[in-house]
């Protein structure tokens, strides 16, 4: 290793001295304080954590002063906390998280078990880094002193009891929202969900069965959070893990919540021997201020440092908006399609994606010969997709890679390549009746290469739709002939077959789109790196889209796309949707999709109006600034920025004075963009504005020149 030179040497201390570390640790009166700029920790000789938050003008903590440790061990049904601390120690920090400091508190507990004496050693790990100002890592290894073996049912990580009044006395203990991460079920709130007096859930993250609509999967994260500041748990692993996230508000009120490793019940059985150590997976805790976009963007920043890049920019070359062919179900016709081509072209739309029942079957993934789709199979599509390309559209298709439908050829040669159950039968997925192909076999792998193949350069497709809520997680496979390391590595490497499926498109066509909805659920962070254009998963209602846009500009970036969907002239109550409008779509800086079938001349001119703005603003392509509370503020105010421009869009009514946040100290001019009138002037960086609209505010904010 080269030797730094005496000068190289002097700078790094200079600079080290300009730019002190804000990481601080102190020990008084048995309390260990260990704080960073935003968090502050205060940690008891039980081990027990405090954790506060610091807004840059005073410290809060929701956190409730109680002896019970963060992190603790179950087994043989009993659990261990009184760990006992002996010692720390503090050590410097540069890895892939940056520079930060570390803090190992040694500890050691006596337990009887079965009347036998059982020693245990405790590490409790706690890092923190400068470029993480608001965050703790934290991770546990556990030591077996004793002869006899130790079996673990489950341990428990950063499980924290939280109390709103301590924060306002006025409130409820529960008085909290939630971000709520885990997939559950189709059409329910998961990202600003109301805490009440009997609130719990489980939140399962893995997935053990088969079913077109599994619970489970999704964002291992929780957050609570009030108008006076947030707190979010969340693990960190490269790779999803088979954890629960459990909250339950507990009988005085107060709202607890914690990780869950539940070996018993997911793994076999983990038996520690004399001297033999068992490690957590890594949790974070986050404090922050707003709701739950600054959590769920310092976790996704934690992850694109692991490799997982879940940012992204969409492509340039990506159609600006497109027009699918649900609105006729399964049943559109080709004459359906050529008769709108016109009006597509005079809106703007620029690519036609073909949804569910365009093929065969499940697992073929050839063209239905069906007399007005494509009775000639492969040609008729080609033919399709040319007559398209030639009127200047796109073409793209709705897709479920993982099943196969018994009849499929793909089936009937492949049995090999099907998930087993423990009992050694393949799961069988319900409506339709399907197998799964397993995502951690190299033979499926090549096939889903072959299909990519197939579907871009043969049928000369431009777009990829993945869908179906099956496509969240897969359950464990027992299959021998795949040879897996565990039954859980499908699991934990899914995400590598949409890397397959992505690299390969993108080899064939760079910059195309790929597109993921996950029917309802959070989205797994952990295919991210895997698609181009990210989207609402099928929110039901305004209220909906509107959070989940907040949720993916965190996760994904600010300036990926964000589909809304259901942009629809009319109201789809018999299918349970409140459909975004266009001018939400446009305003909030939705990318446009729809499946409209029929537009009356009325909604034709409102939609024409819209879609000029659309193109004219592009408020699409511009940066997502996370300025409001979903939950706290009023107007609920999305704020973009596009060039030297900021749009405040919120809905309405709303009558009275709307604070503008986010501007430069300088004048601004401020109009309606959706009818181009002035409002006022107003000077920043923060201004008031009043605001009496029956319908949503739609604000421009443009900087007066000098």
């Amino acid at each position: 290793m080269a030797k730094l030179s005496f000068y190289a040497i002097a700078i790094i201390w200079i600079l080290a001295c300009e730019n002190p570390s804000p990481i601080h640790y102190k020990k008084a009166d048995g309390v260990i304080y260990f704080e960073n700029k935003s968090i502050k920790l205060a940690i008891d000789d039980n081990m027990k954590i405090t954790t506060s938050y610091f807004n840059g003008e005073e410290i809060k903590s929701m956190v409730v002063d109680q002896s019970s440790p963060n992190d603790f061990l179950v087994i043989y049904d009993k659990e261990v906390k009184d760990f006992k601390t002996e010692k720390s120690q503090l050590n410097e920090l540069n890895n892939e998280f940056g520079l930060g400091k570390q803090l190992k508190i040694f500890g050691k507990a006596t337990v009887m078990i079965e009347e036998v004496k059982t020693e245990l050693e405790k590490v409790l790990t706690i890092e923190l880094y400068d470029n993480f100002p608001n965050t703790a890592v934290t991770y546990v290894e556990y030591t077996n002193l004793s002869e006899n073996p130790v079996k673990i049912d489950k341990v428990v990580n950063v499980s924290y009891t939280v109390d709103r009044k301590l924060l306002d006395p006025t409130q409820n203990s529960y008085e909290f929202s939630l971000f709520q991460g885990c997939g559950v079920d189709w059409g329910l709130d998961y990202a600003n969900i109301k805490i009440g007096p009997e609130y719990s859930a489980t939140n399962f993250i893995g997935i053990t069965i088969a079913h077109r609509d599994p619970p489970g999967g999704g964002i291992p994260l929780l957050d609570l959070w009030s108008k006076e500041m947030g707190m979010a748990i969340a693990h960190i692993s490269d790779k999803p893990e088979f954890v629960n996230l459990p909250i339950q508000t507990l009988p005085d009120g107060r709202v607890k919540y914690a990780i869950e490793e539940p070996y018993s019940q997911q793994y076999e059985d983990i038996i520690l021997a004399n001297s033999e150590t068992f490690s957590t997976i890594k949790c974070v805790v986050i404090v922050h201020s707003l709701d739950y976009f600054d959590a769920l963007r310092t976790y996704a920043e934690f992850l694109n440092a692991q490799g997982i890049k879940t940012f992204k920019e969409t492509p340039a070359n990506v159609p600006n908006a497109y027009w699918k062919t649900w609105g006729y179900e399964l049943d559109f016709k080709l004459k359906d399609i050529y008769a709108k081509v016109p009006e597509f072209k005079e809106l703007g739309i620029e690519m036609v994606v073909l949804d569910d029942g365009w093929f065969s079957n499940y697992g073929d993934w050839e063209p239905s010969t069906e007399k007005d789709k494509f009775p000639e199979g492969r040609k008729s599509l080609t033919k399709f997709v040319s007559n398209m390309h030639d009127e200047g559209l796109d073409v793209g298709i709705w897709w479920c890679p993982l099943i196969v439908e018994p009849h499929s050829e793909a089936a009937k040669a492949n049995a090999d390549w099907f998930m087993q159950q423990k009992d050694g039968q393949p799961y069988v997925m319900k409506d339709p009746t399907s197998y799964y192909l397993c995502p951690d076999y190299a033979p499926v792998l090549n096939f889903w290469e072959e299909q990519i193949e197939k579907l871009y350069s043969t049928f000369d497709l431009d777009f990829i739709y993945h869908d179906w809520a099956n496509l969240i997680e897969v359950p464990p496979c027992y299959n021998p002939l795949h040879k897996h390391e565990s039954p859980l590595s499908p699991y934990w490497n899914f995400g590598k077959q949409y890397k397959v499926m992505y690299d390969k498109a993108q080899s064939i066509k760079p910059g195309y789109a790929i597109e993921m909805c996950e029917c309802g659920r959070p989205h797994d962070p952990y295919k991210m790196p895997f698609y181009n254009i990210t989207n609402a998963s099928d929110a039901n209602n305004k209220e909906q889209v509107r959070q989940r846009l907040k949720v993916e500009k965190a996760l994904n970036g600010s300036k990926v796309y964000f589909n809304p969907g259901y942009i629809l002239p009319e109201s789809k109550a018999d299918w349970g949707y409140d459909p975004c409008e266009i001018d939400e779509c446009v305003a909030m800086g939705g990318y446009f999709e729809s499946y409209y079938t029929e537009l009356t001349p009325e909604k034709k001119k409102e939609w024409l109006k819209w879609m000029k703005i659309y193109k004219e603003e592009a408020i699409y392509k511009g940066e997502y600034l996370n300025l409001y509370d979903v939950a706290n503020d009023l107007p609920e105010f999305h704020v973009t920025k596009k060039d030297d421009n900021l749009y405040y869009f919120a809905p309405g009514p709303f009558k009275g004075e709307a604070e503008l946040r986010g501007l430069d100290n300088k004048s601004y001019t401020i109009i309606d963009f959706s009818s181009n009138e002035t409002i006022t002037t107003v000077n920043g960086p923060v201004a008031k504005v009043n605001i009496d609209v029956e319908s949503d505010i739609y604000l421009k904010a443009t900087a007066s020149i000098q």
